[in-house]
């Protein structure tokens, strides 16, 4: 399994790439299988985090350039040694840490990458993939005790969610859902030989730059003699240089060391794709043939899978010329609209080709590899369930904070704090749906306006950044102090220094990234995603699910999948990404449109007030307004609060959804065994 960064300084559950990558190694070593991460990093990051972690006695020297040691029975970690890496780029690479990271780094050759990095990692690869491994002594009890707990938890959790007779909520490619599973049993016989998955980030946006001198010094062949210690991989040998023409990523280099058909890309973020109007990877016929080459994809979301599905990219350009270079651009942009197909792209790039006095195109054998949707479920990175159901404090504090403007009011006129009055110039007929309407709307205007001296609940905004709506939580704060309160988890200094104003007036508490969800949820009432890019999933929504707590999602990427359908989802503008002179996404040109701050602020206050859309009445339309706000699920219990109704469902279908993780497993090891 390689991944460029995986020891990086934050931690793993904040990066959430990294957290699902880790996760899916120590699934897939409990298992059974003998699993290796490979990744590459800078001598003095290794040591840092040996030390931190006290893995200093287990490191082994063995091999030149590169530091392995176990973790656990059956799961390796190799670090590819790269101490050229410059300071600015180590900083922005642990910046970009996965699937949920922004993606900082700009697709430039200042990176450290050189061709004899690139042998390294091709040469530990091949190794791995050839090299007879001797069994491996038993790993600590502790850590082998943690991951068979993941392993009855997930078939437990599976247990309940198939004696409840529930459905999961993602489906896979080519396949029905898989019902939950709670089989035993190893389930290696499925498959056979040695397999290489690659996760689809960075590793193809960092482009070789050639280097005179050789990036390792003598320090890796005195280290060389250093013994090994017992039960580790026998030294590999050392390719040095790639062929004349070789790979200038290291994507293409791990493809090209895996052995035919037998490389799976794992892919948790379109945004590092060569595909698309979001994807920045470079469009190098290198890089798209490496792609072509791929035994299989596994993608983590419906959402992932329709991506690479509708950009599957049918011709290139070869941007050997600026006329090239301007047809790619035309292709490009007229394949991002959805409602273009591929021979109305590459016709609007004949044209623009012709217009700027020719180029060649060279026609692209675009045969796609089986895409195969696998959710992030599967490897645990949820942990163990059930979790915390933090559902019934929530709703008595909501219900407090419901009731608190109709008490001021009853204490100002004199009325019973049970009757809402209509909102002026409005009419209503009398019905249960118009006095619930009517209540909504007056609840809706107190819990608008500032608070004097009621409570306020508190709303959660997990790894807050500008990609992920720092705009409109700032202006829903605003608009919201005294009433409502955002509980903003924010990695990033600038976000920090950004809501600093808030933080004082108290309309924001900031909170530092934490290695648990939970207690950033407790006392908290929802939680807001206004992700304004296309994510991939959206953890922080499920595990929302999983705590009882309803979230308020954006109608981008993966966010409605990671909602389970249920939650509410609101319209935005999406980022948008302007293509440079080669016809590539420039993410460091990245617009960010105006948004709908409005619409925000009255799905929030539908969802927390529980009266959805101009409340539950009677009306077909407003049913169906009721159904878009409260999302596709039911509570099954009757009930008339939009708030309850996505708690209680919502858990519901998560914890179905987290239970099937290993029918999930056993249906991707048979797809696998078929490729």
């Amino acid at each position: 399994m390689f991944k460029v960064h995986v020891i990086t300084a934050h931690d793993s559950h904040f990066a959430g790439g990294k957290h699902a990558f880790l996760s899916m190694a120590s699934a897939l070593a409990c298992e059974g299988f003998e699993v290796h991460v490979v990744s590459v990093a800078s001598r003095s990051k290794v040591l840092v985090h040996a030390g931190m972690q006290g893995l200093l006695p287990r490191l082994s020297f063995a091999r030149p350039g590169v530091v392995s040691w176990r973790e656990a029975q059956r799961l390796h970690h190799h670090v590819v040694l790269n101490d050229t890496e410059p300071a600015a780029a180590a900083a922005t690479a642990t910046a970009a840490g996965g699937s949920d990271s922004s993606i900082n780094t700009p697709a430039a050759p200042v990176t450290g990458l050189t061709t004899e990095l690139l042998g390294r990692v091709a040469a530990c690869v091949r190794g791995l993939v050839n090299a007879p491994f001797p069994a491996a002594a038993a790993a600590p009890a502790e850590q082998e005790g943690q991951l068979e707990q993941q392993r009855l938890a997930a078939a437990a959790a599976a247990s309940t969610a198939a004696d409840a007779g529930q459905a999961t909520a993602v489906t896979h490619s080519g396949a029905a859902a898989a019902a939950p599973s709670a089989e035993s049993g190893s389930l290696t016989g499925l498959l056979q030989g040695a397999w290489v998955l690659v996760d689809a980030d960075e590793s193809q946006r960092l482009v070789v730059a050639p280097l005179a001198a050789s990036p390792l010094e003598p320090a890796a062949t005195t280290s060389a003699a250093t013994p090994a210690p017992a039960g580790a991989p026998p030294a590999l040998g050392l390719q040095t240089e790639p062929a004349p023409g070789g790979p200038s990523t290291l994507f293409e280099t791990v493809v090209g060391a895996a052995p035919p058909r037998r490389c799976v890309a794992l892919v948790q973020n379109v945004h590092f794709l060569p595909l698309g109007p979001s994807g920045t990877g470079p469009r190098s016929p290198a890089l798209l043939a490496a792609w072509r080459r791929l035994g299989g994809v596994v993608a983590v979301s419906g959402f992932v899978a329709g991506y690479l599905q509708e950009h599957w990219p049918q011709a290139a350009a070869a941007a050997a010329t600026a006329p090239a270079a301007a047809t790619a651009a035309a292709a490009v942009a007229v394949a991002g609209h959805a409602d273009v197909g591929a021979e109305e792209a590459a016709g609007a790039g004949a044209e623009a080709q012709g217009a700027a006095g020719g180029g060649a195109v060279e026609e692209v054998e675009a045969a796609m590899p089986p895409v195969r949707v696998v959710p992030l479920a599967t490897w645990g990175v949820f942990g163990r369930q059930p979790l915390p159901d933090l559902s019934p404090a929530a709703h008595e504090a909501l219900l407090a904070w419901r009731a608190a403007p109709a008490q001021r009011r009853a204490a100002d006129t004199g009325e019973s704090a049970g009757a809402a009055p209509a909102a002026p110039g409005k009419e209503f007929t009398g019905t249960e749906g118009g006095a619930q309407a009517a209540a909504g709307e007056a609840a809706a205007a107190d819990a608008s306006a500032p608070a004097v001296g009621g409570p306020a609940v508190d709303v959660a905004v997990l790894k807050l950044t500008p990609e992920k709506g720092c705009s409109v939580v700032a202006e829903l704060a605003r608009r919201l102090a005294g009433r409502v309160r955002f509980r903003v988890v924010a990695g990033d200094p600038a976000v920090a220094r950004a809501l600093e104003p808030l933080v004082v007036a108290g309309a924001v508490q900031l909170w530092e990234p934490q290695p648990s969800v939970t207690p950033v949820l407790q006392g908290c009432v929802a939680v807001l995603a206004p992700s304004l890019w296309l994510e991939a999933w959206g953890m922080v929504v499920t595990e929302a699910l999983l705590h009882g707590l309803p979230a308020l999602v954006s109608d981008l990427g993966g966010l409605p999948e990671a909602g389970m359908g249920v939650c509410p989802a609101v319209p935005v503008e999406a980022v948008r990404i302007p293509v440079d002179a080669a016809g590539v996404p420039d993410w460091a040109a990245r617009q960010y449109p105006r948004q709908d701050v409005g619409a925000w602020e009255a799905a929030l206050l539908a969802l927390l007030l529980g009266t959805g859309a101009g409340g539950a009445g009677d009306c077909d339309a407003d049913k169906q307004q009721q159904q878009r706000l409260v999302g596709g699920g039911s509570c099954g219990e009757g009930c008339q609060d939009a708030w309850r109704c996505v708690s209680v469902s919502g858990r519901r279908a998560a914890l179905a959804h987290v239970g099937g993780a290993r029918g999930y497993l056993r249906d991707m090891l048979v797809w696998l065994g078929g490729l």
